[in-house]
């Protein structure tokens, strides 16, 4: 828990989902997790999952985006991540006061999009773990380094909710 001691972390950017009144500010670490792992030529998809420090005066912070793991499966087009490493990567982050918010993951696209099997996928994950959280965070890392290289979506009541970048 970081925000506890004020450590505020460097800022890449803010999401901002306007329906909901809510901002996520993205530290440059976690931006640095992503853009090291983009999907370029012919890398197969990989990703991680997403914790959120709650403990800043100054609002909601994405401090940790875990590393792609050995143990998970993939290919060019889908990415399936280990149930152990999620458990244990969540046992720790809550260990620290990280609270758990979605799963990042990469595209061989310029600029993502969700795809069919992302919805699929995140209808699995939500119908599973509503009762852990309610509004999962998705992230999809494409190949361009523009501004929207890196997208955000929030699931909520059966609707997909594509963030802002300030």
């Amino acid at each position: 828990m970081n925000g506890m001691t004020n450590n505020i972390p460097t800022l890449a950017w803010i999401w901002d989902w306007n329906e909901y009144d809510f901002e996520l500010h993205v530290s440059k670490d976690v931006y640095d997790v992503f853009d090291s792992h983009r999907q370029y030529n012919n890398k197969n998809e990989c990703g991680g999952q997403l914790f959120i420090d709650i403990s800043f005066n100054n609002g909601l912070w994405l401090t940790s985006a875990t590393l792609p793991h050995p143990d998970d499966k993939s290919s060019k087009n889908w990415v399936e991540f280990n149930s152990n490493r999620c458990e244990s990567e969540q046992n720790l982050a809550r260990g620290n006061g990280l609270v758990f918010a979605g799963y990042w993951h990469t595209h061989p696209q310029e600029i993502p999009k969700l795809s069919y099997q992302d919805k699929i996928s995140i209808e699995r994950f939500y119908v599973m773990n509503k009762e852990i959280i309610r509004s999962p965070i998705f992230i999809i890392v494409g190949t361009s380094l523009c501004q929207d290289g890196i997208k955000a979506w929030v699931y909520k009541n059966e609707f997909y909710s594509e963030a802002l970048k300030k």
